[in-house]
Protein backbone atom coordinates (compact mmCIF):
# COMPACT_ATOMS: atom_id res chain seq x y z
CA UNK A 1 0.00 0.00 0.00
CA UNK A 2 3.06 2.26 0.00
CA UNK A 3 2.45 5.43 -1.95
CA UNK A 4 -1.28 4.82 -2.32
CA UNK A 5 -3.66 7.23 -0.68
CA UNK A 6 -6.58 5.30 0.73
CA UNK A 7 -9.86 7.18 1.12
CA UNK A 8 -11.13 6.26 4.59
CA UNK A 9 -14.16 8.56 4.52
CA UNK A 10 -17.60 7.02 4.77
CA UNK A 11 -20.44 7.71 2.34
CA UNK A 12 -23.66 9.29 3.56
CA UNK A 13 -25.34 5.87 3.33
CA UNK A 14 -22.58 4.28 5.43
CA UNK A 15 -22.80 7.05 8.04
CA UNK A 16 -26.59 6.67 8.13
CA UNK A 17 -26.28 2.90 8.64
CA UNK A 18 -23.61 3.36 11.31
CA UNK A 19 -25.77 5.87 13.17
CA UNK A 20 -28.77 3.52 13.06
CA UNK A 21 -26.65 0.74 14.55
CA UNK A 22 -25.12 3.07 17.16
CA UNK A 23 -28.50 4.38 18.36
CA UNK A 24 -30.46 1.11 18.07
CA UNK A 25 -27.91 -1.50 19.11
CA UNK A 26 -28.16 -4.41 19.36
CA UNK A 27 -29.91 -4.46 15.98
CA UNK A 28 -30.28 -6.95 13.13
CA UNK A 29 -29.49 -6.25 9.48
CA UNK A 30 -33.22 -6.52 8.74
CA UNK A 31 -34.00 -3.90 11.40
CA UNK A 32 -31.47 -1.55 9.78
CA UNK A 33 -32.98 -2.18 6.34
CA UNK A 34 -36.51 -1.54 7.63
CA UNK A 35 -35.40 1.81 9.07
CA UNK A 36 -33.43 2.82 5.95
CA UNK A 37 -35.90 1.37 3.46
CA UNK A 38 -33.16 -0.17 1.28
CA UNK A 39 -30.78 -3.14 1.33
CA UNK A 40 -27.76 -2.61 3.55
CA UNK A 41 -25.70 -5.78 2.97
CA UNK A 42 -22.71 -4.11 1.32
CA UNK A 43 -22.64 -1.21 3.78
CA UNK A 44 -22.78 -3.53 6.79
CA UNK A 45 -19.96 -5.57 5.23
CA UNK A 46 -17.89 -2.37 4.79
CA UNK A 47 -18.52 -1.26 8.38
CA UNK A 48 -17.50 -4.73 9.64
CA UNK A 49 -14.32 -4.64 7.51
CA UNK A 50 -13.42 -1.24 8.96
CA UNK A 51 -14.17 -2.67 12.43
CA UNK A 52 -16.75 -0.03 13.32
CA UNK A 53 -19.39 -2.70 14.01
CA UNK A 54 -19.39 -6.36 15.03
CA UNK A 55 -21.84 -9.15 15.78
CA UNK A 56 -22.55 -8.87 19.51
CA UNK A 57 -25.08 -11.69 19.76
CA UNK A 58 -27.88 -13.57 18.03
CA UNK A 59 -31.59 -12.79 18.06
CA UNK A 60 -33.74 -15.58 19.47
CA UNK A 61 -35.96 -16.00 16.41
CA UNK A 62 -35.91 -18.56 13.57
CA UNK A 63 -32.63 -18.26 11.68
CA UNK A 64 -30.91 -16.59 14.66
CA UNK A 65 -29.81 -13.44 12.78
CA UNK A 66 -26.77 -11.58 14.05
CA UNK A 67 -27.25 -8.58 16.31
CA UNK A 68 -24.89 -5.74 15.46
CA UNK A 69 -23.32 -3.23 17.79
CA UNK A 70 -20.52 -0.70 17.62
CA UNK A 71 -16.90 -1.35 18.58
CA UNK A 72 -14.25 0.41 20.65
CA UNK A 73 -12.66 1.50 17.36
CA UNK A 74 -15.92 3.30 16.48
CA UNK A 75 -15.84 5.14 19.82
CA UNK A 76 -12.15 6.03 19.40
CA UNK A 77 -12.38 7.26 15.80
CA UNK A 78 -15.50 9.32 16.50
CA UNK A 79 -13.93 10.68 19.70
CA UNK A 80 -16.64 9.33 22.01
CA UNK A 81 -15.83 8.23 25.58
CA UNK A 82 -18.84 5.88 25.54
CA UNK A 83 -21.96 5.15 23.53
CA UNK A 84 -23.96 7.26 26.00
CA UNK A 85 -21.98 10.30 24.76
CA UNK A 86 -23.82 10.20 21.41
CA UNK A 87 -25.88 13.35 20.82
CA UNK A 88 -29.53 12.97 21.75
CA UNK A 89 -31.91 12.27 18.88
CA UNK A 90 -34.53 14.81 17.93
CA UNK A 91 -38.12 13.78 18.67
CA UNK A 92 -38.72 13.14 14.96
CA UNK A 93 -35.70 10.84 14.63
CA UNK A 94 -36.50 9.05 17.89
CA UNK A 95 -40.07 8.43 16.66
CA UNK A 96 -38.71 7.07 13.37
CA UNK A 97 -36.54 4.54 15.23
CA UNK A 98 -39.35 3.58 17.62
CA UNK A 99 -41.97 3.23 14.90
CA UNK A 100 -39.73 0.89 12.88
CA UNK A 101 -38.82 -1.20 15.93
CA UNK A 102 -42.53 -1.59 16.78
CA UNK A 103 -43.19 -2.59 13.17
CA UNK A 104 -40.42 -5.22 13.38
CA UNK A 105 -41.74 -6.63 16.66
CA UNK A 106 -45.19 -7.04 15.10
CA UNK A 107 -43.78 -9.00 12.13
Amino acid sequence: CYGKKVDRRLSKAALETLSIIAYSQPVTRRDVENIRGVSSDSIIRLLKEREYIKVVGRKDVPGHPGLYGTTKKFLFEFNLPSISALPKLSEIDAARFTRNEEYNDAN
